[in-house]
């Protein structure tokens, strides 16, 4: 499960009723735009910067995650995401 917030986001994995792992990491979707989308950079070079500082902060837990595995995602910041990706004009 990933929630995604504004200046946290938290990531648990567990199998069937067993949290395995759980953590929040001091990364969100405001502090990470404000860090890096700041419009002086390429948005290339942006993006990939704040990629590379997401794999650094999770890469113990991706390390604890199969191959394969599903995903749910809450809050604010994937529920726009999905709007987005739906093309809604309206979030209900």
């Amino acid at each position: 499960m990933i929630d995604i917030g504004g200046g946290s986001t938290e990531l648990i994995y567990g199998e069937n009723e067993e949290i395995i792992y759980s953590k929040s990491f001091p990364f969100g979707a405001v502090s990470l735009t404000e860090k890096y989308l700041n419009g002086i950079e390429k948005i290339e070079d942006s993006i990939n910067k704040t990629r590379d500082e997401i794999r650094e902060l999770i890469t113990g837990f991706t390390d604890l995650l199969p191959k394969i595995f599903e995903t749910i995602a809450v809050a604010g910041t994937p529920t726009s995401l999905s709007c987005i990706k739906q093309n809604l004009n309206e979030y209900d």
